[in-house]
């Protein structure tokens, strides 16, 4: 790995544990409802899986929770960009306050998708004007719930893009953490930092958003940078989603 890139993670590690302790004296239990998704897609998730035939309908995941032990469902907004799509997650791993589980997504871009996908959730800026694209996420994600007021999510992706078009078939590899301080009632304060391509560098990412939820809503609002070698991209994010 090129030292930028582990001067860039080992900063942002910094900066979430100083973080943590300047906001610990601020922030107080709160009966908080665990995020089974996460924001940044595809390449941010956490280690909780919905509960057995809970479904969430949002506008970033609908989803179905099989007994306790896996989630399945789409990506309902990238049916409008061309872009087919299902997942499945599964929980590996609950110990305690700590959660491992894994996550297999596929996504078909028909032709032309590219023109109209939402071209920040994937590290590859490719362009399909007259042949479909394939590309296989599959990410190992965990959730350290290291107090009442803090869950720390991280997540490792290996992204492969796969066609027979003018396009190389390769996999990308990325590393999210998201810091989610839980303050009183149902609201939460999440820092966000990834690094995407690692010895193949695609991009950096830092943001941060505000979180609701309680037993049936979950909105989210955010903001995001993304720092590439030709310059830096900003953007906001939201999602709105519900529990049945």
């Amino acid at each position: 790995m090129k030292t930028a890139q582990v001067a860039f993670i080992t900063t942002i590690a910094l900066i979430v544990s100083a973080l943590s302790l300047v906001l610990a004296p601020l922030l107080a239990h709160a009966d908080f409802q665990p995020n089974t998704i996460g924001f940044y897609p595809i390449w941010e998730n956490t280690g909780f899986v919905e509960p057995h035939r809970q479904v969430y309908l949002g506008t970033n995941s609908a989803h179905f929770g099989i007994a306790d032990v896996a989630q399945v469902g789409v990506e309902p907004i990238n049916f409008l960009y061309r872009t087919p799509n299902a997942y499945v997650k599964f929980k590996l791993a609950d110990h305690g306050r700590w959660h491992l589980g894994a996550q297999v997504a596929a996504f078909y871009l028909m032709n032309g998708a590219s023109s109209a996908f939402l071209s920040p959730m994937y590290s590859s800026r490719l362009d399909n004007p007259d042949f479909a694209v394939t590309l296989l996420p599959v990410s190992l994600t965990s959730t350290l719930q290291v107090s009442d007021w803090l869950d720390l999510h991280q997540t490792a992706t290996a992204f492969t893009t796969l066609t027979s078009g003018q396009l190389n078939n390769q996999t990308y590899f990325g590393y999210s953490v998201v810091a989610e301080f839980k303050t009183s009632g149902h609201h939460s304060v999440q820092l966000h930092a990834a690094e995407i391509g690692f010895w193949n560098h695609d991009f950096g990412l830092l943001g941060a958003s505000y979180r609701f939820a309680n037993t049936w809503l979950d909105a989210q609002i955010g903001y995001f940078y993304r720092m590439r070698a030709d310059g830096t991209e900003a953007s906001p994010m939201i999602t709105l989603g519900v529990r049945l």
